[in-house]
Formats: C-alpha cells, sequence, structure tokens
C-alpha cells in the first residue's frame, strides 16, 4: 500500500530533474508524466536556474502534486551554481564572486 501511494510520488521527483532544464536534461522526459496522473501546465524552470518544479494533476480525484527537485550537484551548468550559492546563502556560508550574477530573489 505504501509502495502504491509513494511510487508515483518518487516517478515526479524524478521526472523534475530529467524533464526540466539542468545537467539531468533528457529531451525525452520533456513532457512525460507518470501513470494515471497528467502534467499540469504550472511549471517553474528557468533557463538562468533557480528552483525546477512540475506539477501533477489527477482530475477524477481532485488531487495535484507539486513537484520539485534539490540541488544539481554539477557547478559546470547555470543550474549547479545558481544551487551552490543558495545553498551557500541557506547556511550563512560566504557567497563566492560567481554568485553576484544571480539576483536574490533567484537563490530564495
Amino acid at each position: 500500500e505504501f509502495r502504491a501511494f509513494a511510487q508515483p510520488l518518487a516517478d515526479m521527483c524524478a521526472l523534475t530533474y530529467t524533464a526540466t532544464q539542468g545537467s539531468y536534461y533528457d529531451p525525452d522526459s520533456w513532457n512525460a508524466t507518470v501513470p494515471a496522473w497528467q502534467r499540469g501546465e504550472l511549471a517553474e524552470d528557468p533557463p538562468e536556474g533557480g528552483m525546477r518544479a512540475l506539477t501533477f494533476l489527477q482530475p477524477e480525484s481532485r488531487r495535484g502534486v507539486v513537484a520539485f527537485r534539490g540541488t544539481d550537484m554539477d557547478l559546470s551548468s547555470p543550474g549547479g551554481e545558481a544551487d551552490r550559492c543558495a545553498d551557500a546563502r541557506m547556511f550563512g556560508e560566504e557567497l563566492l564572486p560567481v554568485c553576484g550574477v544571480f539576483s536574490p530573489a533567484l537563490l530564495d
């Protein structure tokens, strides 16, 4: 029962890595969804980096999910750099000079 509940959520989170811009992007996933769910129209996928999230809907049950990804560890990509700066800001560490290219709103 738990797996039946958790597996779609895990698959949605996996898609936030492969269906959005960044170092994990897979063009075959750009419009993918999970069984029994529809991809919602709302998404957050800024090309300059920052938070990336997808929405999933199940109209018959009136349920929706906002799935978002964690840190992009590839520091050679804009998303990885933005995530490194956001992490430093969140943990009260000194920001690197590269962080100056990202707005405070993007890092928040």
